[in-house]
């Protein structure tokens, strides 16, 4: 007990003393310009602060795709913006049976301009295995082309990357993997 009072007394008396010294310090008078005669004395350097302090702030790094909605359904949308200034689309859309699925997957595979590349049995991040198929879609309104990344496994689910060009759909898909894969975000989902 005797060392519980002396300890909380020896705490109380150092925080009083430092106290103190932050109220004494901030009493003496600061100057900032340097003496410029060669003649000045120890007490004109006394007050002098040579350098000005830097704030710790650093600045934050924009993300490269922020998300801008989420839509549900039968199926999911989740719509991303860059920090450029371009859109894209990541979701899942559903089906009432796995054949519907199948055949809307060959009707996009059908309509597509160019097919860069499909792999009949891909292992995906998830290690569910199904196919992906990377696919130039036709012209849009505006005569641009798109590119679409699908994913389908045989279910009712077809799972796409719409981006206005292949290299940003690419992109996005290898960050989705990277934080889908990354140790810490597992954990959250566990």
């Amino acid at each position: 007990m005797k060392f519980t009072k002396s300890l909380f007394s020896i705490s109380i008396l150092t925080f009083f003393v430092g106290c103190l010294a932050v109220w004494l310090i901030g009493l003496m008078p600061n100057s900032k310009e340097v003496p410029s005669n060669s003649s000045a004395s120890i007490k004109d350097f006394q007050t002098f602060t040579p350098v000005e302090p830097i704030p710790a702030v650093i600045p934050e790094r924009q993300p490269r795709f922020t998300s801008t909605y989420i839509a549900c359904g039968f199926g999911s949308w989740r719509g991303y913006v860059t920090n450029d200034g371009q859109t894209l689309v990541q979701g899942s859309k559903g089906f009432d049976t796995p054949k519907k699925a199948s055949a809307e997957l060959k009707k996009r595979i059908k309509e597509a301009v160019r097919i860069v590349e499909h792999i009949p049995n891909y292992k995906g991040f998830d290690k569910v295995v199904g196919e992906r198929i990377i696919l130039i879609n036709p012209p849009d309104k505006n005569g641009k082309e798109t590119a679409s990344i699908l994913w389908y496994n045989g279910g009712q689910f077809i799972s796409s990357i719409d981006a206005p060009s292949l290299e940003l759909a690419l992109e996005f898909e290898s960050e989705q993997r990277r934080l889908l894969t990354d140790s810490r975000f597992r954990q959250l989902r566990n």
